[in-house]
């Protein structure tokens, strides 16, 4: 008895555990920060050249014409090849949406700027095929 009774109480103790923990969080959203999606892209050997061309030849332009102000690097010391920060206006709730507003901007401007949506898709599909390894992190900046 004593044993079903010890038992008894510790699946009640982990069912409120884990319904407590399921619990949406209390608080209010983080003040004063910026929000950012991070890329970290590694090319294959020999495309590192022919990528950072169509970033800064077709992509770069894009962002500038929607005016969405994107901060892209390419390191020097690094395992990455280049690596960009996209604003993220609605902070990490973004990540829930399967497109946001600026994606939607950003294909129209890109399709039309390639010349229709199947040039855009080729040119997409040529990127990606020169990427050997990917990785995405969300950050936060403190704007004061």
């Amino acid at each position: 008895m004593k044993r079903t009774s010890l038992l008894l109480g510790l699946l009640v103790s982990l069912c409120a555990t884990t319904a407590h923990s399921q619990a949406a969080p209390a608080g209010k959203p983080i003040e004063h920060v910026a929000w950012y999606r991070v890329m970290h892209l590694k090319f294959k050997p020999g495309m590192t050249d022919e990528a950072r061309k169509i970033i800064h030849e077709h992509f770069i332009p894009v962002d500038k014409e929607i005016g969405r102000e994107v901060f892209a690097v390419d390191p020097v010391t690094s395992d990455w090849d280049h690596v960009v920060y996209f604003p993220m206006p609605a902070g990490p709730s973004e990540l829930g949406l399967q497109s946001t507003p600026w994606d939607a901007k950003w294909n129209a401007a890109f399709e039309r700027r390639e010349g229709g949506k199947e040039r855009a898709d080729a040119l997409n599909r040529r990127f990606g095929e020169m990427i050997m390894q990917s990785k995405t992190e969300i950050v936060m900046r403190w704007t004061s």
